[in-house]
């Protein structure tokens, strides 16, 4: 079903931080100043189908390129005991990972947070089969050599946590002059709209609805990420409230406090790797993406759809790489 997003919801750039006179979020009016607080960009996208068909349609469009990535990263693995991790990959590993369309909105926010970097990495046990072997030769060896046990057996690295961070910033209502009122209060209620409208699912059906937006994020010299979520967004009244006849953009009787307080938390859909970390200090056009322009029709339809998928089913039924783990281990 197509997008039936409002068209005063689109193609919007909703430059907070480069205008305080139009979004007032501060009082200041010294431009000098301005510049150099730190500020957040957000690209909004609107997913048109559901990730499993987008998946699906990702690996019908790599084909059997998927199975031979595996075998090669399985081949560096074994021959190569330490890997430049600045080399430059043979192909795109976030390419096409979320499929979704523009909605033509950014936004930039002024960024008031203390976060920059937290990494939780988790290491797992290996379950593997040469752990399962140590620990056979360990339950030997405390049983029938040594009483003594507690032999370590190297861990896995499993994964790290994605980025999650919270930043807020305010829309005063109080501070324009008379005969700018009724214009600014509507400026910072479209943009609380757009917010709140994109972080809504779009009821396409009676039983199906299209997700909320995706965003890519790029904080300077902090932060980029290739597709996050607005996970919680709070919009809170300050102050007194006052009920306005505004009778502008359609909008009568509506309720305006002296300030909103807007409070974003932000979540990663894909976890910082060192890939992604080199965009903080590159142009938008050298940062990896993970969002495809691609809709499912697009992906089949391009190349031989049925020829992809049987080299997919060739290659599985070829290539087993457990032939090579035994043939390691006996050799």
């Amino acid at each position: 079903m197509a997008n039936n997003q409002s068209s005063k919801m689109l193609g919007r750039t909703f430059n907070v931080h480069g205008n305080p006179t139009t979004y007032r979020w501060t009082i200041s009016k010294r431009p000098e100043i301005l510049q150099q607080v730190p500020y957040i960009t957000l690209i909004e996208h609107r997913q048109d189908m559901s990730a499993l068909l987008s998946t699906a349609g990702r690996f019908a469009y790599l084909g059997d390129q998927a199975f031979k990535i595996v075998e090669e990263a399985f081949n560096s693995a074994v021959s190569n005991l330490s890997i430049d991790p600045m080399q430059k990959l043979p192909y795109d590993p976030y390419k096409g990972l979320y499929a979704a369309t523009p909605t033509k909105n950014s936004y930039i926010f002024p960024w008031f947070s203390d976060y920059h970097h937290q990494i939780t990495s988790t290491w797992d046990d290996n379950s593997g089969i040469l752990s399962t072997l140590a620990s056979k030769a360990a339950e030997f060896t405390t049983k029938y050599i040594s009483p003594a046990g507690g032999m370590d057996v190297p861990k896995m690295w499993s994964s790290i946590d994605p980025g999650t961070f919270q930043f807020e910033f305010s829309l005063i209502n109080t501070d324009f002059e008379s005969e700018e009122q009724v214009q600014g209060i509507n400026n910072h209620m479209d943009l609380i709209d757009c917010l709140i409208f994109a972080n809504l699912p779009i009821k396409t059906s009676f039983m199906t609805s299209l997700p909320p937006c995706i965003y890519e994020m790029y904080i300077p010299g902090i932060r980029c990420s290739p597709v996050c979520i607005i996970n919680n967004l709070q919009i809170d009244n300050v102050g007194q409230l006052n009920r306005l006849n505004l009778r502008t953009e359609g909008r009568i009787d509506c309720i305006v406090p002296d300030e909103w307080k807007i409070r974003i938390l932000i979540t990663e859909l894909v976890r910082e790797s060192n890939l992604i970390y080199q965009g903080i200090g590159v142009e938008a056009k050298d940062r990896v993406k993970a969002i495809s322009l691609n809709t499912l029709k697009d992906v089949l339809t391009t190349g031989n759809t049925s020829t992809t998928l049987q080299n997919i089913n060739n290659t599985v039924q070829k290539y087993n790489p457990w032939q090579k783990v035994v043939k390691i281990i006996k050799d």
